[in-house]
This record gives C-alpha cells, structure tokens and sequence, in this order.
C-alpha cells in the first residue's frame, strides 16, 4: 500500500510488469570441449564488459549537485553519483539540488567499476534557447517514518508538478545513504568527510524484464547494510501520475552504529543527462541499532533544466590510485586472453596429430577388440565406435582397440555424452557397472579404461536386452562418478 499525503489523489495506473517465471533453455548442443572455451570467454566478456563500461574518463558529467550534512558534495545522476573533490566543490555550494553540466579535466577511480572523483571541471555554460523549455514536473521528498528511538525507515514522495500525465519508472529510483568516516583507506575514491554505504535502487531483477526488485543489502565502503520496501510486497515496473497526482513508498535501512544523511533521487529515462534529487534527512543509528534524527528534514528537492552559470574551478590531485586500478584489470585480462588463447593452439595441436594417425580398418579393430566379423557383436562393435568417433570428433578408423579414455581426445568430455552416444550406439541403457569393469580390466579407473574392455562390456550387457533408459545427468567431465541410480 502507498501512502497519501496532503489529500491528494493517487493514480494507480500501472505500466505491464513482467512476471518473474523462469524460461525453460533447452540443453546446449555444442560440443563440451568447445562449451568450456565458451565458458571462459563468456566469464572473460563479462569482466571486461563492465571494465570498459564502467571508465570513467574525462568528459561531460550532468547530474544534480547534493550536499550533505558534513559539507561533501556529489553529482548525483539518478541510481548513482560520481564525487566531487573538496578542492573543487566551492562553485557549486549555491547551486545545490539544481542540475548541472561539468567539464571534468581530472576524474580519479580507483576501482573500476566504481564511482570516480571529480579532482577538476569547468560548469558548462549552456544557453537556453527561446523559449525555454519547462521545468522538470517531477519533484521528490524523502521524510523520516520514524520517531527517535525506532529502526530507520523513510517514506519516498513523488510529485507531478506539471501540466500533463508523466510516467515514474521505479527502476530510474534510489535512495542513497551517506555516512561520516574520519580515515581515509588507499581505495576509497572520495577525499570528502563523507562516503556512500547503500543504494537503495529498485532496479528490475532482469535487464528490460521484471519484476522490480524491492529489498537489497551487501556491504559498501566496509559497511554492512540491508534495505526492503515496507509499504508494498511489490512494485510495478512504473506508475502515471496525472498534474497534482502523487506516490510515494517506505522503505526500512539495517546499517551499523554511526552518523548518516539520506536521499532519493530519480534518473530519467525520456530525457538524457536530467536527474531530480530529494531534500536530505540526516539521522544517526545507536549502539542498539535504533535511529534519531540529526536535524530537520528540508522541503522538496529542486531540480531545473538549464543551470546557472558558475565559475571554472580548478583543483589538483593525484590519479596514480586510478591508473594503478586500472592497469591491474588489463593485466588480468591480458593474462586470461593468453591462457585461453595457449589451451584452444596446444588443443587444436593435439587433434589434428590425432586426426593423421595412420587408419585402422574395421576388420583389425574387430580382430583387436576379440570380435568374429560379420556376427551382430560386430555390428554393434562397430556402431560404438562410430560413436566414440562422433563424440570426439575424430574420423572412426583413428580409434583403436587398445586406446584408453585418458587419451588427449577425451580431454574435457563430459560423461553424459559419451553414455548417451553410446547408449545410442548399442540400443540399450548402460549401467554404471560397465564403465567400472572396463576401468579394473586396466588396472586403474575408469577414466584408463581401454576402447576394447568397454566395446565388450557394452556387447556384454547389450545381449540380456534391457530397455533403453533416458536420465537426467549433470554434465561431468571423465573420471567423475556418473552418479546413476
């Protein structure tokens, strides 16, 4: 349930919400030597995806200037914020909650991804055209659900100022919470008295899919945190507010014993570089963990489209934490690219020697194998080795009797596909029991197990004619249990 402040009325038209049921993804094809070189692509894609999106380099930042209550000060562009350094703040002391455009020359980020800090900028000087364009309809109010002496929890207000319906996405809001520190660590980006600890963001669970997340919690800049929506046991993914409609949400914060100032913001999606900020509420947690207020929560946020124009300011400071950050991914990326790049040269290497050994005709693998040609046992011998040779990838007559599953062309196979080739191949559900004869008759484990004992095991048992058996297996590589009951 949302509250209603002031009597005005709520619109609860809700923009389609995605549902959260998980899509069934049938089991991959390919073959698992080359699903595990994918994998680790895969993993290497995802850390260098965020690595290069996440830069912070210098360029145009916007975003709504905040001060807290110690004094520091952040460019807040909806779910997150970059710092802006002590040395360079002063310009913008008068110009707080109003949007901004910077030109930052310096920007330090220690951690990438991660926030950065704005060491040097220049406002830019942006001339409204003619006629100017409307002030930003949306407004956001962050007020205290708590006396003193109660766990933290804050009610979000929003508010259509405007003319016209407008849309309030829930994954474009966060409440973010500051606290006080008196040190500062060798990675922590800010060089203000204050650093960020939760980000309350209600981002939606999948990219572009629902539902809309409504509890989070984590540890930031060394601080535990925990946070969830108390007014509703779901969100939708957005509401339409029509002129003087408004909603709002309450949310519970669990932090550690300390001084914090929170506020809300709103990051929109329509309009690039806009960003509404809420007034803050500072309050401190005890050692019993209840919260009292620490002054007076202040009005509306004010938020408008074209910003005044402030002087250059300029800073100094060192970016040798950043660049060090920075280095230090590269080198691990680098280092996995070698690595899978050395494992897919010496792999291929090793098939293709494979694939030139000289070829074994059928009627040796069978003489090999202790198998009368043109019987059914030789029918069948010959179809599991046909299958051997499909789920390696190899041409059927470089298989021999006397190889052993150890051979580098079983190298990362997994062992529900060699059972279900195989089983294919004799017409019959293969216990585990042949897989282990096949291993003792060599005298190790299975995975020494030679093509000829596990041909015959595999005939062996094909003859009492059991029915083909299909199960559910994980995918292991050799030399696992199978696991089947």
């Amino acid at each position: 349930m949302y509250g209603d402040s002031g009597g005005a009325c709520q619109s609860w038209r809700k923009i389609a919400t995605h549902t959260a049921n998980d899509a069934m993804t049938p089991p991959s094809t390919m073959r698992p030597r080359h699903a595990q070189v994918l994998t680790v692509l895969t993993s290497l894609a995802a850390l260098v995806t965020p690595s290069l999106a996440g830069i912070r380099a210098p360029g145009r930042y916007t975003g709504v200037v905040v001060f807290d209550r110690w004094g520091g000060c952040v460019l807040c562009s909806g779910y997150d914020f970059n710092y802006v350094s002590e040395s360079a703040k002063a310009p913008l002391e008068d110009q707080d909650r109003q949007r901004v455009e910077l030109d930052a020359t310096v920007v330090l980020q220690v951690i990438n991804p991660g926030k950065a800090l704005l060491k040097e900028f220049a406002q830019v000087w942006t001339k409204p055209p003619e006629p100017p364009p409307a002030p930003d309809p949306l407004r956001l109010s962050l007020q205290p659900a708590f006396a003193d002496g109660e766990p933290a929890r804050f009610e979000i207000t929003a508010v259509n100022n405007g003319a016209g319906d407008m849309t309030l996405r829930y994954d474009a809001l966060a409440a973010h919470v500051l606290t006080k520190r008196e040190a500062h660590g060798l990675f922590q980006v800010s060089d203000s008295p204050s650093d960020a600890v939760l980000t309350a963001h209600f981002m939606l669970e999948e990219p572009g899919r629902g539902p809309t997340r409504v509890r989070g919690g984590g540890v930031l800049a060394g601080v535990p945190h925990a946070w969830y929506v108390t007014s509703a046991m779901s969100l939708p993914t957005g509401v339409i507010l029509g002129p003087g409609e408004r909603t709002s949400l309450t949310i519970a914060v669990d932090l550690p014993p300390g001084e914090y100032d929170a506020f809300a913001a709103y990051g929109h999606y329509t309009d690039r570089g806009y960003c509404t900020a809420s007034n803050s509420v500072g309050f401190d947690i005890g050692a019993d963990g209840l919260a009292r207020l620490a002054n007076a929560p202040r009005e509306f946020g004010q938020a408008y489209p074209w910003p005044t124009v402030a002087a250059a300011s300029n800073a100094s400071g060192e970016v040798a934490k950043g660049v060090f950050g920075t280095f230090a991914i590269l080198a691990v990326v680098g280092f996995t690219v070698w690595t899978v790049r050395r494992y897919v040269v010496r792999r291929r290497r090793l098939m293709d020697e494979w694939r030139r050994r000289p070829p074994v005709s059928d009627a040796d693998f069978l003489l090999g194998c202790g198998i009368a040609a043109g019987s059914e046992d030789a029918r069948r011998a010959l179809l599991l080795r046909a299958a051997c040779a499909k789920v390696t990838a190899v041409p059927p007559e470089t298989i021999r009797p006397d190889d052993t599953l150890a051979d580098p062309i079983w190298d990362s196979i997994g062992w529900i596909e060699v059972i279900m080739e195989l089983e294919d191949a004799a017409g019959v559900s293969i216990p585990d029991e042949v897989f282990d004869a096949a291993g003792r008759a060599a005298g190790g484990s299975v995975a020494q197990a030679r093509v000829r004992d596990l041909v015959r095991g595999v005939i062996e048992h094909a003859r009492a004619g059991p029915p083909v058996r299909r199960t559910k297996i994980t995918r292991r590589p050799l030399g696992w249990s199978t696991g089947r009951k």
